[in-house]
């Protein structure tokens, strides 16, 4: 099975057990695509200041059903549940944040 990606993305990422993958494109979505169909599976837009051009990059981490998402220009961390893309919340976290790191508590 092939999956195409969406072009003009800035991070990708892929399930431990590979049967989701996550695009964050240079207009501010995140598209989520099931790797068993090659289809997309939800969109959601997830930077609130999309930096098309620049040279600041968001990033994203995934750890189990737990999405981050960096949004350098907003000086935010979107914090999503991979599976269904919900937005949990926003840390506003200034400066801009580029790499985001999830770790488990206590371990």
């Amino acid at each position: 099975m092939e999956v195409a990606l969406p072009p003009r993305r800035m991070d990708f990422a892929l399930s431990a057990d590979g049967r989701q993958a996550f695009a964050l494109l240079t207009d501010g979505r995140l598209r989520r695509l099931d790797t068993a169909t090659g289809g997309t599976a939800a969109v959601i837009p997830v930077l609130r200041a999309p930096n098309a051009g620049g040279s600041v990059t968001a990033r994203m981490a995934l750890r189990g059903a737990s999405l981050a998402v960096s949004d350098a220009v907003a000086g935010e961390v979107a914090l999503l549940e991979a599976t269904t893309l919900v937005l949990h919340r926003r840390l506003r976290v200034g400066g801009a944040p580029r790499d985001v790191l999830l770790v488990r508590k206590g371990g």
